[in-house]
């Protein structure tokens, strides 16, 4: 009876054992971001107190101007349209080093760096009309449409930044971050007739959620 007991309390043991590991939930260590300014990215949670976070960014806009240069009796001698647009894809990367952490909440040093490609194109079209006066006063015209051929610029943009923030995870697969530093930015931005060079340095903070898998 004595030796059923104990083999009965050590399979008790090692069951309790097998179970533990099974039990205990390990946080998962990657998950995607979306964040404010407009980015999309990964988190990547290397150990305890160290992650890279790598983003991209988007953007895309047109414009577009109309002008008339002469009118002679409501009719338009010559106009011109133009129309641009640019394009900025930038990459960049922060490394977060937790300072404290506290169950669910952690603070964060951020470094982070990013380079960012522009792209500028310029249209124009010139529409010129050359009045022809008739017996009848009426005027008519020849109109001839010179499109001027497209000239594209390209420029570039480091910036790089050191923030304070903290992150909450609200539940194993979601958790919301906060960021605020400061910000200095070096480029070449693209415009009609040239590209012209800029620099800066900015306060900087950002938003964001966290889907962990």
């Amino acid at each position: 009876m004595t030796r059923g007991i104990r083999i009965a309390a050590l399979c008790g043991i090692a069951l309790g054992a097998c179970s533990r590991p099974a039990s205990a939930q390990v946080e998962p260590r990657v998950g995607v971001v979306a964040a404010f300014p407009a980015s999309l990215g990964v988190h990547w949670q290397i150990s305890d107190r160290f992650a890279v976070r790598p983003d991209f960014t988007y953007s895309w806009s047109e414009f577009s101007a109309s002008s008339s240069a002469l009118m002679i009796n409501g009719v338009v001698v010559s106009s011109s349209e133009s129309r641009s647009s640019s394009t900025a894809l930038g990459s960049g990367v922060s490394v977060l080093v937790t300072v404290k952490r506290w169950q669910r909440l952690r603070a964060d040093v951020v470094p982070r760096a990013q380079y960012t490609w522009l792209s500028s194109t310029t249209e124009q079209i010139v529409t010129a009309t050359a009045p022809l006066p008739s017996s009848t006063s009426v005027i008519f015209g020849l109109r001839n449409i010179e499109r001027a051929p497209s000239v594209t610029r390209r420029g570039r943009s480091y910036s790089a930044s050191a923030s304070f923030g903290m992150d909450y995870r609200l539940a194993e697969r979601f958790g919301v971050f906060g960021e605020a530093g400061f910000a200095y930015s070096s480029s070449r931005q693209p415009t009609t007739i040239s590209t012209a060079g800029t620099r800066s340095a900015t306060l900087r903070s950002g938003i964001g959620a966290t889907f962990w898998f």
